[in-house]
């Protein structure tokens, strides 16, 4: 579907880099250091025209104390950047977008590297966040091979940090999901001439004009990875020095 463009082209499974982190994560008083760390344990999975391996495109993290800062489940894309993340692994015009939170920011260094990009299997993303007890978490991130799917949290976040300043769940990978953007047709995954490795450039597919769903909703009898088959989330308190 046609969005507003930023010159993002991809090719193969590689991205040019994307905005660097916005907003607040030093601590500050009452504040929890935590520690985000998103690894790509995959392997491949398979579709019909052959193996496809699993590839986790730069993202955006939000604090917030409520809402539903990224979208809203059953709802149409609300043209604030979803589209550009889903579609085209850019989280820069959603970083920017006016909704209501505590602190946001995006991730889009692989770590171990010096350069913006993908995870593909054995790599991994890190942040550091300043978290306020009882702050919930969001976080989203393109699902590459597809045509506008995404790895995220339930559209109001998750429960990050307790009221005590301990971490609510070690493992988050559960509380993720893969969503379908609604916002262009999805072919086959890791084939679609579509598909940002293969697509001409940013922008390009048939609009789907549907809704923010799980893909596990979308009926379209293709096959899909569960997010934990390739992705493990974790959060941990981050050390000093």
């Amino acid at each position: 579907m046609k969005h507003q463009a930023l010159p993002l082209l991809l090719a193969a499974a590689t991205f040019m880099p994307a905005c660097a982190a916005s907003g607040s994560d030093g601590g500050s008083d009452g504040n929890v250091l935590v520690t985000i760390r998103i690894e790509n344990v995959g392997t491949t999975f398979t579709e019909p025209s052959g193996e496809v391996t699993p590839v986790f495109a730069p993202g955006i993290w939000v604090l917030h104390q409520g809402g539903e800062p990224l979208f809203t489940a059953q709802m149409p894309d609300r043209g604030e950047g979803l589209e550009a993340l889903a579609e085209d692994g850019d989280p820069a015009p959603l970083s920017m977008a006016a909704f209501e939170d505590l602190a946001r920011g995006t991730f889009t260094m692989p770590d171990g590297t010096y350069e913006d990009g993908a995870i593909e299997p054995g790599g991994s993303f890190s942040a550091e966040l300043s978290v306020p007890p009882g702050a919930r978490l969001s976080l989203a991130g393109m699902f590459v091979q597809s045509n506008d799917l995404f790895v995220g949290t339930p559209a109001g976040g998750v429960p990050l940090v307790d009221m005590d300043g301990a971490i609510v769940a070690a493992d988050l990978t559960a509380s993720f999901d893969l969503w379908d953007a609604g916002t262009e047709v999805n072919e086959e995954p890791g084939f679609g001439p579509n598909q940002a490795p293969r697509q001409a450039g940013p922008n390009t597919g048939p609009d789907e004009g549907g809704v923010v769903r799980p893909v596990s909703e979308a009926g379209d009898g293709f096959n899909y990875p569960t997010v934990s088959d390739f992705l493990r989330i974790t959060a941990t308190v981050a050390t000093d020095g």
